[in-house]
């Protein structure tokens, strides 16, 4: 035994060193786990061989004919653990000698020994290496194995000196098999033994597919003096047993570069884009696609561009690409790993012209096997000028753009002016009366009243008293002079109130008994008397507005005084300045008639006829007031051209005209007024909104929107037109916002629905007005939900109102699933 572990325990002990060296070694080079890849493989081998039995040769290198070849077939199923199927066919050639440790028998032998040999056997094989290492396809490994198998064989023996077949002690040759004249029961005559190979490799990845294996096994039979026809002892092992130590190139059936099996199996990767049928929100369209690799597809040294395409007409639009790539790809993109497959999203997005609602979204995903990292500003040009690549499957992932969000729009709001034209206008006339100090009773003589200037106001209220207007009311307020106690002060302006009621009610009744009295019936005239005390702002005011030298001295001692001592500071303030008394108390003490009538109007009617018949009669105010009157646009558009021509000054006139014009469709018309309001009255919000309205009806909704936030900025109120914008826009949660509570609008419904919201959306259109958009809108609505007989009833009615919209409906992505439909065609046709 001692000579057998000198022979294989050193082998072993280098084997294990290197392989936990270079496994770890691979680890640290590689950085990252791998997966494994079944596969099976063929080798050819060719070596040198050596038979270790009782005709032992020491020098294992020393032979003539020791050459021999083989051929392996075998499946590796996992990163350790291998099958495989060994032939080998060779001759080995053996000189026994002395020194070996033999029995003393055998010391005396001088025999050379000659055996032609072939042997297959199956045989499991160990990856030492790939029990430390995370990379299994590391591009060094040492292995082990062992099986059993069946050898053939023929032997003889000759002496080394004369080179004549040996014989044994009766004469009989030392040949057996094919050498000898009895044939053995192998093939060809040959003799045959049962083996047990075991022994270790090493390999050489030159390449994924192939291998250079230097291997060493020893074949152990079940016989001892069979091969050598030797019986004997005392060797290493009892039985005999033989080596071959090989070189052999290794073939290995498996994907390499991953390309080829990846295009037999693209069929197999799966899409799932969102939504189902694409989407414009405003300008922009977004969708995502979930893309799943199934188990064992990506190629680990494979890379993958992802870069969809959209179809319209003639036109192709590439969109952005992505990358993917396998286990051992350096560089940028999604790593993908062979064994777990997985799902994986690519999200886009583009601008939206109306050309690409009927288009089709594809993929034809470009696999490519990259030289170097990856780069993601690789093009399409780029890989097939300089790797080995393959196109994948063709998918269609997408078939057309859904776009009912360009709906928005047509209820746009415009801002009237104010005509300025008073329904009612009351005038009124006023008159004081003046009373002595402490005084509540009215004389004509006295103080003030005397004056040419109350005479001329008291005359002037009678006279517009007399005109016959109707008296709105009668309004007298009454006043003391600050300097007397404060409830005596009270009663004596309600008193004096009364005064100045009693005087002006006498007047009035005077008036009317003239015989040319315009006056009526003046019985239920409403008259407001109030009593308000003494007068403290008149005082201080008068008393700051005087000549008085010490004036800011006497305002200082009154404002600092305690409330219940102002009186007796001003009654001390009169013993040294009396012109207090006639200059500024006395005025004060007054009752002053306020008569409030309505001025005169035309009647409603009146002013409506003139506006038609004689609008020169009629006030600009009261032209723009006539244009309320009536439903009638072309009615409108006459009378605001009689006001204009009344008055070129006025923008009123020029922006109403154009909210006109733009209910009728005359744009250009529109922009015309609003020109000219815009230079009589520039930066006004009403003009600049009713700008935004005719461009949002033009479809110009980039210059709409500034329009309308400019206005709002100048302080309009315009939120429902911004709340349109903001649909175009794609903002539908900003647009009900700004539509507030609004309900039964057609805009509300559709940023309703654009959210999925389709209950309420459907509340909205069933109160809206009705008409071909809140049909054909209820008829998309049904179809997302799936109500075809509602989606029928709507869309006959939206067509019977407008048949114009038969051709969108019939290429109408919101109506996919009904294309082909006989009822469904039946309508759009």
């Amino acid at each position: 035994m001692r000579k057998l572990n000198k022979l294989i325990f050193p082998f072993i002990v280098l084997i294990m060193a290197a392989t936990v060296s270079f496994a770890q070694g691979d680890g640290k080079q590689e950085k990252k786990k791998s997966s494994f890849d079944k596969y099976w493989y063929i080798n050819a081998n060719a070596g040198v061989t050596n038979f270790y039995g009782d005709i032992y040769q020491k020098n294992i290198l020393v032979g003539d004919e020791r050459l021999a070849y083989g051929g392996r077939a075998g499946y590796q199923f996992s990163p350790v653990f291998g099958l495989r199927a060994n032939f080998m066919n060779g001759k080995f050639q053996s000189t026994s000698g002395t020194g070996d440790e033999r029995d003393k028998d055998l010391n005396t032998l001088t025999d050379e020994l000659l055996i032609s040999l072939w042997d297959v056997s199956g045989q499991l094989t160990v990856d030492f290496t790939n029990i430390f290492r995370d990379n299994k396809d590391g591009w060094f490994g040492i292995y082990g194995f062992g099986g059993v198998g069946y050898a053939n064989f023929s032997s003889m023996r000759l002496d080394k000196d004369t080179k004549a077949i040996s014989k044994d002690q009766n004469g009989n040759e030392y040949r057996n098999g094919s050498y000898s004249d009895n044939e053995g029961g192998g093939m060809s005559g040959a003799e045959t033994t049962i083996t047990f190979p075991a022994g270790m490799g090493m390999y050489f990845n030159i390449s994924p597919k192939v291998a250079i294996n230097l291997e060493s096994q020893l074949s152990f039979t079940n016989e001892d003096n069979k091969m050598d026809m030797q019986e004997g002892g005392a060797m290493a092992v009892k039985n005999d047993f033989y080596g071959y130590t090989s070189l052999g190139l290794t073939y290995k059936f498996r994907s390499g570069s991953g390309l080829k099996k990846m295009k037999k199996d693209c069929e197999k990767v799966k899409y799932e884009v969102t939504p189902e049928v694409l989407e414009a929100q405003g300008s922009k369209v977004e969708f995502t696609i979930n893309i799943t690799f199934p188990e064992k597809y990506f190629g680990k040294k494979s890379a993958l561009r992802f870069a969809p395409e959209l179809r319209y007409g003639e036109e192709t639009m590439a969109l952005p690409a992505k990358f993917f790539k396998g286990e051992k790809v350096e560089g940028s993109g999604t790593l993908v790993p062979y064994n777990e497959g997985g799902t994986y999203s690519y999200t886009a997005t583009f601008d939206y012209t109306p050309e690409m609602a009927q288009s089709e979204l594809y993929v034809t995903p470009l696999g490519f096997d990259p030289k170097k990292p990856v780069d993601t500003g690789l093009t399409e040009e780029d890989i097939k000028a300089n790797t080995k690549n393959l196109e994948m499957c063709e998918t269609k992932l997408a078939d057309g753009i859904r776009n009912s969000g360009s709906w928005a729009g047509g209820n746009e709001t415009t801002t009237l002016s104010d005509h300025g034209y008073e329904l009612e206008t009351v005038v009124s006339s006023n008159a004081i009366l003046y009373f002595p100090k402490n005084r509540a009773n009215y004389s004509k003589n006295f103080g003030a009243n005397k004056s040419e200037v109350s005479k001329e106001h008291r005359q002037a209220i009678d006279d517009f008293l007399a005109q016959g207007w109707d008296i709105k009311d009668i309004t007298v307020n009454a006043y003391a002079s600050p300097e007397g106690e404060e409830t005596f002060n009270a009663n004596l302006s309600e008193n004096r109130a009364k005064t100045g009621s009693s005087y002006i009610e006498k007047e009035i009744k005077k008036l009317a008994k003239k015989d040319d009295s315009n006056m009526g019936d003046v019985s239920e005239i409403n008259y407001i008397a109030v009593g308000n005390g003494p007068d403290w702002d008149g005082f201080m005011t008068a008393l700051q507005n005087s000549n008085i030298e010490d004036k800011n001295t006497m305002i200082n001692v009154i404002k600092s005084a305690a409330p219940e001592k102002k009186e007796e500071e001003i009654r001390n303030m009169i013993l040294i300045y009396p012109e207090l008394e006639d200059d500024i108390l006395s005025p004060i003490r007054r009752a002053e008639i306020t008569a409030n009538c309505y001025e005169p109007k035309r009647s409603a009617e009146e002013i409506s006829q003139l506006a038609t018949t004689d609008p020169q009669k009629l006030t600009e105010e009261e032209l723009l007031y006539a244009a309320t009157l009536t439903e009638d646009d072309n009615a409108k558009a006459a009378i605001y051209k009689a006001a204009i021509e009344k008055d070129h000054n006025k923008w009123e006139a020029q922006n109403n005209a154009a909210i006109v014009d733009i209910n009728q469709g005359n744009f250009g018309a529109a922009l015309d007024h609003l020109d000219k309001a815009n230079e009589l009255s520039p930066n006004n919000p009403s003009v600049i909104n009713n700008y935004g309205v005719v461009y949002a009806k033009q479809g110009n909704w980039k210059k709409a929107e500034e329009n309308f936030n400019s206005a709002k900025s100048l302080g309009e109120n315009n939120s429902y037109n911004l709340g349109v914008i903001a649909i175009q826009n794609g903002e539908y949660e900003k647009a009900l916002s700004l539509f507030g509570s609004t309900k039964c609008d057609f805009n509300v419904a559709l940023a309703h629905m654009m959210l999925e919201q389709y209950d309420k959306a459907n509340d909205n259109l069933n109160c809206a007005n009705e008409n071909c958009k809140t049909n054909y809108l209820q008829a998309v609505v049904a179809a997302r939900q799936g109500n075809d007989d509602v989606v029928y009833t709507h869309l006959k009615k939206a067509l019977e109102i407008n048949p114009k919209l038969k051709a969108r409906a019939a290429s109408d992505r919101e109506f996919i699933k009904y294309q082909g439909n006989e009822d469904f065609m039946n309508i759009v046709k």
